[in-house]
């Protein structure tokens, strides 16, 4: 995670854990980021967000819709309507999720894993990639209607939260390291209301990715993820088929949710170009950049939030790191125009 405080440029690193906790980097994001009209899309994706409570899979008759809820493609963001209802633009490669607000549950699955977004692939991951770990199955023909149910649940303004950077397992023996030298030690033993894994989730070997969730899954909380430069699909030319397994197992690579009054916003800031050919299916060219299309979620997600909200900005590469500013690998290209407002903000990476 990142943070900034009042003083000098993006370029000007000094470490607070402090202000990274009680001040999130997005608060800058929040006064900065503007909002990017999306180009038309050929189609349109709508739905229903309900209150569950009847407690089952699809919308019930006694489920009422939740009217003021945030749903997105990514780009584009919209407020559901009265009676709960929302519309977005969809091209053939979509993701539509659900902006939990606070007070309100997601569903999750056996593996603990929040599940708040629809896949529109209608041909899936292309097979001319041949990925090496499986990527999104066919999808069809979008629903007539996509709907998202949330459950109502009390959260406290002040909670804690487990955060996990960079484990980078790339051997069974490895996830065992973390099962049995982190996951085991937390067990019972914190009051954690959710965790977050910022990026570097596996080294490489996306296979694991279900035990190693299966392990963290014992910790009994929602655990929200984004990746890093080692969970990518290197068989991809470029950024837009690299996150395939990520999308297949996790869900969208960016995205928004509310806890307890505050805003996360989970960003995907590894800008993949392209595989390393003298190490095929290991190594790939990549650089820290949050990208047009996240800049437009950011800004249209900071519009509906209160100027007064706690924002909480997570991703894997820095904004601006320490240790060499110039190196395109380790620092966000697209800082200064992700944040134009906060020229003067001296920003910090919390280890």
């Amino acid at each position: 995670m990142s943070t900034f405080d009042d003083a000098r440029g993006c370029g000007d690193p000094a470490p607070s854990r402090r202000d990274v906790v009680k001040y999130g980097a997005a608060a800058a994001l929040a006064a900065a980021a503007r909002p990017v009209v999306a180009a038309a899309a050929p189609s349109t994706v709508s739905g229903v967000v309900y209150e569950n409570r009847s407690g089952g899979a699809q919308r019930a008759a006694g489920d009422p819709g939740i009217a003021g809820v945030l749903v997105s493609n990514g780009r584009d963001v919209v407020k559901t309507d009265a009676a709960g209802r929302y519309a977005l633009p969809a091209d053939e490669e979509s993701i539509v999720f659900v902006i939990k607000p606070s007070g309100y549950a997601v569903p999750l699955d056996e593996a603990m894993l929040p599940r708040f977004d629809y896949i529109h692939e209608p041909a899936g991951s292309p097979a001319s990639l041949k990925l090496r770990y499986p990527g999104i199955d066919p999808t069809g023909a979008l629903p007539n209607s996509v709907d998202f149910g949330l459950r109502k649940v009390n959260e406290p303004q002040k909670f804690d939260v487990i955060l996990f950077t960079d484990p980078q397992p790339e051997s069974a023996a490895e996830v065992d390291f973390i099962r049995d030298d982190v996951v085991a030690g937390l067990i019972g033993k914190h009051t954690a209301a959710f965790g977050i894994s910022c990026g570097d989730i596996m080294f490489d070997d996306l296979s694991l990715y279900p035990r190693l969730n299966g392990i963290i899954a014992q910790l009994g909380v929602p655990w929200y993820s984004i990746g890093g430069n080692h969970d990518l699909n290197y068989e991809a030319p470029d950024a837009r088929y690299s996150r395939e397994t990520f999308k297949r197992t996790f869900g969208p690579p960016s995205y928004a949710f509310e806890y307890g009054g505050a805003l996360f916003l989970m960003l995907d800031n590894v800008d993949y170009m392209g595989a390393d050919a003298t190490r095929p299916y290991s190594a790939g060219k990549y650089e820290g950049r949050i990208g047009e299309q996240q800049r437009a979620f950011i800004g249209n997600v900071l519009r509906e939030t209160p100027a007064e909200r706690l924002v909480v900005a997570a991703m894997h590469i820095p904004l601006r790191n320490d240790l060499d500013s110039k190196d395109p690998r380790t620092n966000t290209a697209d800082c200064a125009a992700a944040m134009p407002r906060v020229a003067k903000a001296r920003l910090h990476r919390r280890y």
